[in-house]
């Protein structure tokens, strides 16, 4: 691994060539590369037979190497000076673009790793097992298919075996493949390639060097020119934030590639937003999805972003012809340094919207009421703002114009829920709701079993909890007690004893405080005492010349008598 990401490093350094002195320096052959060693046969009536490899040739003034494939099938020998010149849409009979497009995908200027990806990418297909030797071939064949005009199929030919592959054996064991030498060069031995590297199966081996030859020469090469970026917004939104009490602008957008796929990672991607003073803004990413949101104070009405996108891959390249007399012509291909893009501006305005102002007082006017768990929600249902009432009115900005309804969850204590209320929204409108509350309202009268008043009896409210939570005497008209918490009471009627402070509890009746703003009336009534001896209703006992009048306290008899008037 450590071999392979060396020579991945070599490889890169060596791609790029200064395009300053393009036109000025001359170019020298340094050594072949690597070889495929295996003969590739041209089904044409030439006959032409060659070998695939790679070859190394150098700038006299940068000293930059460059990778370059065969062009002229036809024609052997490597030496001498090259001069280059960039290949246009004209060359091989309007082909250019295309052979570009071919050295573009191949290996080394793209790693074999990355090759294996394009392929993936634009056929569907898998060809994980694609070794070295296997891309230089397929790629050399394709070029010679296209350079040499007859655009003839070829034929994989010649056994694979050590013997034919690989010519020389390093001292190390590693077998090594044969490279034309310098003076000061016995050899070049490829890293990572022994005597199981490569795939002994010929079906299997052809297999993939012919899905690879296909596939390079199906591209037109268009993929050079096209694949420009476009940036599709998804969505963009400019509401009140009632929580932040500012505007909130929310943006998400996706990137549509033109007639290409890449392999270039998130990385290589380079995706900016700026707002209309050129500050730059954070953008998310998540599933293929960009997103961003920015704050405004709440008298901002329109903003305004502009996102510009950059990227590169393997197509942003030119091919290059370099030539010498004699000698056989040699392809390469170079990153051009120039990065595909695009920009869009995204304008949001917010239109059609209103605030509303909630006030929440008692029906007798005063102060607001504090303590109502209040909501605001949209005509489907969403909630747009819930909130705890306080001492100043409650404001909702950036409403979109349409119905709305205000909706009491919980009243204060003491209070009954009042009734939801439906609103509208317009357009630049400020609209004012005051939700009145009622508070809750008790008259309880206690009665004796004549049903008569009964003054003078103490009692206490206590609620669900035990405390006592409201204490009085009872009188003629009853006693009206207002603002009791709505929900479960028990009212207990003491008595207490001549000379004593400790109450005596003479009776406990449940009463239930409902959510209302009605008066409620509740009687207190105790008949046992008139069920035992049979009082009738009247209240009036006639026997033997006396009058008895029987009053039933809680329990507690009261029994006076009179004289029978003549």
């Amino acid at each position: 691994m450590l071999k392979r990401f060396k020579m991945t490093l070599f490889i890169l350094a060596c791609m790029f060539i200064s395009l300053g002195s393009v036109h000025a320096e001359e170019w020298f052959y340094q050594r072949m590369y690597l070889t495929s060693h295996h003969v590739m046969n041209y089904s044409n009536e030439r006959g032409a037979l060659g070998r695939a490899n790679l070859h190394v040739i150098q700038g006299n003034e940068s000293g930059n190497s460059m990778f370059t494939y065969c062009a002229d099938v036809d024609t052997g020998g490597y030496a001498g000076s090259y001069s280059k010149s960039a290949l246009d849409s004209s060359a091989y009979d309007g082909n250019g673009l295309r052979l570009a497009a071919i050295l573009a995908s191949s290996y080394p200027y793209v790693s074999l790793e990355e090759m294996k990806a394009l392929y993936y990418e634009q056929t569907g297909y898998s060809i994980d097992g694609l070794t070295y030797q296997e891309a230089i071939y397929a790629t050399q064949a394709a070029v010679w298919t296209i350079t040499n005009g007859n655009h003839a199929p070829y034929t994989f030919a010649g056994n694979i075996g050590d013997d034919e592959m690989l010519d020389l054996t390093h001292t190390n064991g590693l077998h090594c493949n044969w490279a034309v030498t310098n003076p000061n060069q016995e050899g070049y031995c490829y890293p990572n390639v022994d005597s199981t590297y490569y795939d002994k199966d010929e079906t299997a081996v052809s297999a993939r060097v012919n899905a690879v030859v296909n596939w390079l020469l199906s591209m037109d090469g268009s993929q050079m020119t096209d694949g420009n970026v476009s940036i599709n917004v998804i969505s963009k939104s400019f509401t009140y934030d009632n929580s932040k009490g500012e505007n909130i602008a929310k943006v998400s957008f996706s990137l549509d590639f033109d007639n290409l796929t890449t392999i270039s990672s998130l990385a290589d991607i380079n995706v900016s937003v700026t707002d209309l003073n050129g500050n730059e803004i954070d953008v998310d990413y998540s599933d293929g999805v960009y997103s961003f949101e920015v704050l405004y104070p709440g008298d901002v009405k329109d903003v305004k972003f502009n996102i510009s996108v950059e990227y590169s891959n393997s197509y942003n390249a030119t091919a290059y012809l370099y030539q010498s007399s004699g000698n056989q012509d040699l392809v390469g291909v170079e990153n051009n340094g120039v990065n595909k893009s695009a920009s869009i501006a995204v304008d949001i305005s917010r239109t059609g919207i209103g605030d509303v102002e909630v006030s929440k007082s008692a029906i007798t006017g005063g102060p607001e009421i504090e303590g109502a768990r209040l909501t605001i929600k949209d005509s489907n249902g969403n909630v747009i703002d819930t909130w705890i009432s306080g001492g100043e009115p409650h404001v909702v900005k950036g409403l979109q114009e349409g119905d709305y309804t205000l909706t009491e969850e919980l009243a204060p204590e003491g209070y009954s829920t009042a009734s939801t209320i439906d609103f509208k929204i317009k357009d630049g409108e400020v609209t004012s709701i005051n939700m009145i509350d009622e508070v809750t309202k008790l008259l309880i009268i206690k009665k004796d079993c004549y049903g008569e008043e009964v003054v003078g009896s103490k009692f206490k409210l206590i609620d669900e909890n035990g405390n006592v939570v409201y204490e009085w005497t009872s009188k003629e008209g009853g006693e009206y007690i207002e603002k009791i918490k709505v929900g479960v009471y028990t009212v207990v009627e003491v008595v207490y004893p001549t000379g004593s402070s400790e109450g005596i509890e003479t009776s406990r009746v449940s009463i239930e405080v409902k959510d209302t703003g009605a008066k409620q009336v509740i009687e207190l009534t105790d008949n046992s005492v008139c069920k035992l001896i049979n009082v009738p209703k009247t209240g009036i006992v006639k026997s033997m010349g006396l009058g008895i009048s029987v009053i039933a306290l809680g329990g507690l008899v009261i029994i006076s008598s009179r004289k029978k008037e003549a």
